[in-house]
């Protein structure tokens, strides 16, 4: 199938002028928002971490092994083999057979490096690199993932604490923060188990439960659980099942992934060889297949009913964004360094196909692109290498953000899809925010009400929030310009 130009979507905004809805085949901007929806914003004062403070008990003594044991439980060998090598305690002879074992890890390691080179890389590093989020390190938010039912959404920040706010309509708000949380990387709710989030960490996975029942007054949170898994850190990815009984896992400097019974906390490592690690997981909406991407270029499609795999392997670069369709049976993925969308078609039973003789089919070319003034306005450059995107539940809108170095770094891109016959994309326009600001992360959600709206979390910690009508035609336009006053339209080329 022929892919689409970024030079045949139509033109973006003007600076200084902020996307605030898009209705049918249109996109509406104004110097300020004036929708009934308003934004959210995460200051830096938020991100500042609390003050310490002085613990009302006395530190416990603990011996060096179980020092040893307890940081191989929770972030390896190797920090394991660190505590035993630099314990000093006179007439033990542990600490020098641990450095001889550190010693010998490290040149193992440097071996492996020349292969992998992520594999040299410290957990904080790993999660820059991995992470969805241009910048991780210096994000004000790093993550956002609306709840499936309510008008929850949920917000990763600098400070490694977690933000659940209901918006929309109440507005109430908790705070989800612990020692064991550290840099997160990642959010996924749990399917039909009400108020369940799973975070990825720099050193494990937290599950929290949202109390909803007290929803008009306040929000209550609780840790359930913090599962660790040796050497499976930093966590970069969560996807979980349908059933929201199992939840994958992914680590890029461990080439296993872990399936998770999250009832009984327990982990089935899953392994094959070659990749260097799983850096990005997704579980199809139908169940029968979970798509991992490995830190090379390389990525797996694992059969969810005898877990068996397909290898995809000779890509231009590793993967760095996919997204399902809503029957499961399109995935759409993106590489890095790539302007291109691509996309494989699974059949029912679970095995992997694609147009053309097992290659993965080519449905938008993001290509930068200058968009030339005619007026006292300057040009304006899109597209470039895109960093992540997201598919809304209906199928109907791909948003896709782009990487710093690019051209259209400061815009999101949204592409309207059309599965009737396999995966047709169509222009769609251009989202800005104001000045000074690039988008982080998107996610789609439809609300309670049947509002379909695009959350998107910008540099300045300012999180907008895009109403989007049904349709590709701009029938519905009108209804949405009676809420704005003195609005730029930007029409997109309708379709027969």
């Amino acid at each position: 199938m022929t892919s689409f130009l970024a030079s045949s979507q139509p033109p973006p905004p003007l600076p200084g002028f902020v996307s605030v809805g898009g209705a049918g085949g249109a996109f509406l901007t104004d110097t300020h928002s004036l929708l009934p929806y308003e934004d959210i914003l995460v200051t830096s004062d938020c991100t500042k971490g609390p003050a310490e403070q002085i613990s009302a008990f006395l530190p416990q003594q603990e011996s060096k092994w179980k020092k040893a044991f307890c940081s191989w439980r929770d972030n390896g060998l190797y920090q394991a083999l660190e505590v035993l090598a630099s314990d000093n305690e006179d007439g033990s002879g542990g600490n020098r057979m641990a450095q001889v074992l550190l010693n010998t890890y490290h040149s193992l390691n440097n071996i492996a490096g020349r292969f992998y080179p992520h594999y040299l890389l410290t957990p904080p590093e790993l999660c820059e690199k991995y992470s969805i989020a241009d910048n991780w390190a210096n994000s004000v938010v790093r993550y956002i993932s609306w709840h499936p039912i309510h008008n929850w959404l949920a917000i990763a920040r600098q400070d490694d604490s977690i933000e659940v706010k209901s918006v929309l309509r109440e507005g109430h708000s908790c705070v989800l923060k612990d020692s064991k949380q550290v840099g997160a990387t990642c959010l996924q709710w749990r399917p039909h188990f009400q108020a369940m989030l799973a975070v990825g960490t720099e050193t494990g996975i937290a599950l929290w439960s949202i109390d909803g029942g007290v929803l008009q007054s306040r929000l209550a949170s609780s840790l359930l659980r913090f599962d660790r898994y040796p050497g499976h850190v930093p966590v970069t990815s969560l996807t979980f099942s349908p059933d929201g009984h199992l939840l994958v896992s992914a680590c890029p400097a461990n080439s296993i992934m872990l399936v998770w019974d999250v009832s009984l906390g327990v982990a089935t490592p899953l392994q094959r060889i070659g990749g260097g690690g799983v850096s990005l997981v997704s579980w199809s909406p139908d169940g029968l297949r979970v798509f991992a991407a490995m830190p090379t270029p390389m990525f797996r499609l694992w059969e969810c009913n005898k877990w068996s795999c397909e290898k995809w392997s000779n890509l231009s670069g590793r993967c760095i964004a996919a997204s399902w369709s809503p029957a499961g049976d399109y995935l759409l993925f993106a590489m890095e360094r790539d302007h291109f969308v691509y996309y494989v078609h699974c059949d029912r039973s679970g095995q992997a196909s694609s147009t053309f003789s097992g290659n993965a089919v080519k449905c938008a070319d993001l290509s930068p692109h200058c968009f030339e003034s005619s007026g006292p306005a300057c040009d304006t450059q899109v597209g470039g290498w895109i960093q992540s995107m997201a598919w809304d539940s209906s199928g109907e809108r791909l948003a896709v953000i782009f990487t710093r170095d690019s051209p259209g770094y400061d815009l999101v891109a949204i592409l309207h899809t059309n599965l009737r016959t396999g995966v047709e994309v169509i222009p769609g326009g251009f989202l800005r925010g104001q000045e000074g600001e690039a988008p982080v992360c998107v996610d789609f959600k439809v609300t309670s009400e049947g509002q379909r709206v695009l959350a998107t979390a910008w540099t300045s910690g300012r999180i907008s929030l895009t109403p989007m009508q049904d349709g590709w035609h701009a029938t519905s336009t009108q209804s949405l310009l009676t809420q704005i006053d003195k609005t730029h339209l930007y029409s997109l080329p309708t379709t027969d």
